[in-house]
């Protein structure tokens, strides 16, 4: 176990990338075609666990679900992301205050982006606005008072 008063914790990044590395490794576990079961243990499951059950354990754990896994892609259904696009646009608007006709679909997809894909800035209202400032600035868009 990490030490949290150190401020030692996994970050969701490094989660992330260690079940992705899993996930791959499962894709050579051989399965019984009829059954859809393993034939040999994998990580903590024995031989004989049903895929689903194994792709709930990862859908539990990775920060973007088992469709992210499955199809490579976000699912655009997602609560998550439904929520960080409504962030997104408010933010921009509201609490960096960018003007409204500088505020393109291309600028807000990517903020999108840049928040789902880094979802530990999810946690801390500062550090979605210096993203989203940052990415204004990619975008040579002003914000607030500048």
């Amino acid at each position: 176990m990490k030490d949290f008063k150190s401020g030692e914790i996994e970050t969701l990044a490094s989660r992330d990338s260690r079940l992705e590395e899993w996930w791959h490794d499962f894709s050579d576990v051989p399965m019984n075609p009829e059954t859809k079961q393993m034939e040999v243990e994998f990580l903590h499951f024995p031989a004989g666990t049903d895929r689903e059950e194994i792709w709930k354990w990862f859908d539990e754990r990775h920060s973007k679900g088992i469709y992210y896994l499955l199809y490579g892609e976000q699912n655009t259904d997602s609560p998550l992301l439904s929520f960080i696009k409504q962030e997104v646009d408010y933010r921009l608007k509201d609490i960096i205050r960018v003007d409204a006709e500088n505020i393109t679909e291309e600028l807000k997809n990517a903020c999108v982006r840049k928040l789902y894909d880094d979802s530990d800035l999810m946690f801390d209202y500062d550090s979605i606005d210096n993203a989203l400032e940052e990415i204004c600035g990619e975008f040579q868009v002003k914000c607030g008072d500048e």
